[in-house]
């Protein structure tokens, strides 16, 4: 695959790290949020142009939207929930079920979504009348991330123990505890064609399982410090990764081949740690980092 990536924009406004990405109601809308408390919207066509959303007043580590209610629902450090309104600009709903930090969230089918904290549980939660539908205590340790499959029976989650767990997402029955990783898992990618979940985290290699047996298939060393994000382009063509060591690193999805880093020696790019992905097309990669920048990245093959 002949893979080409030129920079694009960049969106600065935050006053510190970014930490997260969530997709807004088009290709062109995007939303971030991090340390400073802060959610931004932005638009793609206009970088110069950010517009405050909602400000927790603390760090922010995990931000998702809803299209269908218009709401945006916000993780942060001390474990509460906010639910932001953006028909009526106003925080709406804020709770406190997790003891702490919310580290990673997804949306779900029927207008829910699911959340993963810090303290061991997750919470699944009804966008619409923001109730929550389950809790379950999954790890004595922190999780750190959460993956669904694309036909949604699956659902995976990492953490500390450097264990992953694989649960039915219907009925919510464990179904595999997966061991191989030697220091926390950061980030998790279910496959497209849902053959394969991808596993990463602090020891810096990509961990290949199959989805018949959860067989551990392959480790790649991929980054020289730890990865803490996976993402697929959404035509699922390529693998995307973001490392603490400043570089994206961007993958072969059918065979894990590198096809191309990103980092400031080569191009235009992050000067410290890249803690999040968001694809906002198949040619859109939008990234966030320890630098206080969020930056725009073309990608032609």
């Amino acid at each position: 695959m002949n893979l080409q990536v030129q920079t694009g924009e960049v969106f600065a406004a935050h006053q510190d790290c970014v930490y997260t990405l969530a997709a807004g109601d088009s290709e062109e809308i995007f939303f971030s949020a991090g340390a400073d408390g802060k959610i931004i919207e932005w638009n793609i066509a206009n970088p110069e142009i950010a517009r405050l959303k909602g400000n927790a007043g603390q760090p922010i580590y995990s931000v998702v939207y809803n299209k269908n209610k218009d709401i945006l629902a916000a993780g942060l450090r001390d474990g509460g929930l906010h639910f932001i309104s953006l028909k009526e600009q106003a925080l709406i709903k804020s709770v406190q079920v997790h003891a702490r930090s919310i580290f990673d969230m997804i949306t779900l089918p029927e207008d829910q979504f699911m959340v993963v904290s810090a303290d061991g549980s997750i919470t699944v939660w009804n966008a619409a009348n923001f109730t929550c539908m389950l809790q379950a205590h999954v790890s004595e340790q922190h999780l750190r991330a959460v993956s669904i499959s694309r036909d949604r029976k699956l659902v995976a989650f990492g953490g500390s123990d450097t264990l992953i767990r694989v649960y039915s997402l219907d009925s919510f029955k464990l179904i595999k505890v997966l061991s191989g990783h030697t220091l926390s898992v950061f980030s998790l990618a279910f496959s497209p064609e849902g053959n394969y979940l991808i596993s990463a985290g602090r020891d810096a290699r990509l961990r290949v399982w199959n989805t018949i047996d959860f067989q551990l298939e392959d480790v790649i060393p991929a980054h020289m410090y730890a990865i803490h994000h996976l993402a697929f382009s959404p035509n699922g063509k390529i693998l995307a990764s973001a490392s603490m060591d400043k570089t994206i690193k961007l993958w072969d999805a059918e065979n894990l081949k590198l096809l191309k880093v990103i980092e400031r020696s080569k191009m235009p790019a992050h000067s410290s740690s890249v803690n999040r992905l968001l694809w906002a097309s198949d040619q859109q990669l939008i990234s966030g980092s320890d630098d206080r920048q969020i930056r725009n990245y073309k990608i032609t093959y």
